[in-house]
């Protein structure tokens, strides 16, 4: 490759904080609301305009697993945020309980409390900036270099969290990752829909309507629309369009290219349905979701890589920082332990959402919505024990990581009810190095 040179430059601050967030999606969203609460100073980087990430702007407000059998999951903020958005009445849901499975959300309803609750817990918030690099002094990441209409700046911190969903810094730190690729997507959304008649065509000719899916997947790589969307607006389609597979979502050139089919492919979906599916003969495009839809790129190295065996067998960890349901088999949970959001070969910065360390099975689960609010909503706490002890994160005391997230309304196996607890108690204080041992030794 060609390359140029160029001239060094001295790149002013323009914001030090005691923790820095890199990404407002779910997972960063949650992390910095988090740190807030407990008193740290903030700055959360967000490229759009808005909170929330693939939830909101990437219009995958499907949110599974809160309730599977009746037992309550997610706790902490990735329920309240659920909670707040229902109040007004923007969810699928009157209300989430604890027999209900999951919920679809209203996104911009989504966007809006996300926004309420970071700026009501002081979050500083930067959006329409692009991080373009970390910052490693003293062989600790200390920071990012953003790019923005104002130009190029620095932002300081003394700890960071990669809510990047592509473990960007990781990956500018010289940590360790690994790279898979699920296939990118572009949800959209048709209005001018009669969802009964709709309906009413897949039970009465299932066999004409197989016809079309097999069609319409073959043609256009799409799917038969599921669910109406929420709120009761019975004309409007979701249309989660899992799109081609094959491209590199950490390619700027496979990302363009992807970008190109996948819009081609919705205006030959919409000509489809106008044509050949009962319902949708005035349907017309209401919108695109405003960033790519991304399943799988970079996945860290941390400390335990978290597998389907664990997830079938309801595994239960001494370093848990809450739980998640599994996508597939939706009454099964599992832990998440801390150890898979600590990179590998990387000092001061921590990492929650889709990156964090899994197996490709298990994550089809953790990378969902609900999953990553969990793990940001840990990083965020951790992050600010570090900061006020002045340790690293793999030296936060876990026991006091487990009360601070169980206090916040998060699930601790290891505090729950005498049932559901792991059969090793949590040591009454460890830190990951600490634990490791221990475990070694027995």
């Amino acid at each position: 490759m060609n390359t140029v040179l160029e001239a060094a430059r001295e790149t002013p601050v323009l914001r030090e904080a005691d923790i820095l967030v890199v990404g407002g999606g779910p997972a960063g969203f949650s992390a910095a609301v988090a740190a807030a609460r407990l008193g740290a100073k903030v700055t959360l980087l967000e490229r759009y305009n808005h909170l929330g990430g693939l939830a909101t702007g990437g219009l995958v407000f499907w949110l599974p697993g809160y309730c599977p059998g009746g037992s309550r999951v997610y706790g902490g903020i990735a329920l309240e945020w659920v909670q707040r958005v229902e109040r007004d009445g923007g969810t699928s849901y009157r209300d989430i309980t604890e027999t209900k499975q999951g919920a679809m959300a209203d996104p911009e309803l989504l966007k809006q409390h996300a926004l309420e609750m970071a700026l009501e817990a002081g979050v500083d918030l930067i959006f329409h900036a692009w991080a373009a690099s970390a910052i490693i002094r003293d062989g600790r990441v200390q920071g990012a270099i953003i790019e923005s209409k104002s130009g190029r700046h620095a932002l300081l911190a003394q700890m960071v969290v990669d809510g990047t969903g592509d473990a960007d810094l990781v990956a500018w730190s010289n940590g360790e990752f690994v790279t898979g690729s699920k296939g990118l997507s572009l949800p959209y959304r048709l209005g001018g829909v009669n969802f009964d008649r709709y309906q009413a065509f897949r039970s009465d000719q299932p066999e004409l309507f197989a016809t079309l899916a097999r069609e319409l997947k073959e043609r256009w790589e799409n799917r038969m629309p599921v669910w109406p969307n929420p709120r009761c607006h019975n004309d409007l389609a979701w249309m989660n369009y899992w799109g081609p597979i094959g491209y590199n979502a950490v390619s700027v050139d496979d990302l363009t290219r992807a970008e190109i089919e996948l819009r081609k492919n919705i205006f030959g979906s919409l000509r489809f349905f106008r044509e050949k599916v009962p319902g949708f003969e005035g349907c017309f495009l209401v919108d695109t979701a405003c960033q790519i839809g991304t399943r799988d790129s970079r996945r860290i190295v941390g400390g335990y890589t978290l597998t389907m065996k664990d997830m079938r067998s309801r595994a239960t960890f001494n370093d848990t920082i809450g739980r998640m349901c599994d996508n597939t088999l939706v009454e099964i949970t599992c832990d998440i332990p801390y150890r898979c959001l600590v990179p590998r070969g990387v000092e001061g910065l921590l990492v929650a959402g889709r990156p964090i360390d899994v197996d490709p099975q298990v994550h089809e689960a953790s990378r969902l919505v609900p999953p990553s609010l969990v793990t940001g909503q840990a990083v965020g706490t951790a992050a600010w024990l570090a900061v006020k002890e002045s340790i690293p994160p793999r030296a936060v005391d876990l026991a006091v990581l487990q009360r601070t997230l169980h206090e916040a309304g998060v699930y601790i196996s290891t505090l729950a009810a005498p049932e559901d607890r792991a059969k090793k108690e949590p040591p009454s204080s460890a830190t990951l190095a600490e634990l490791a041992t221990r475990e070694d030794s027995d």
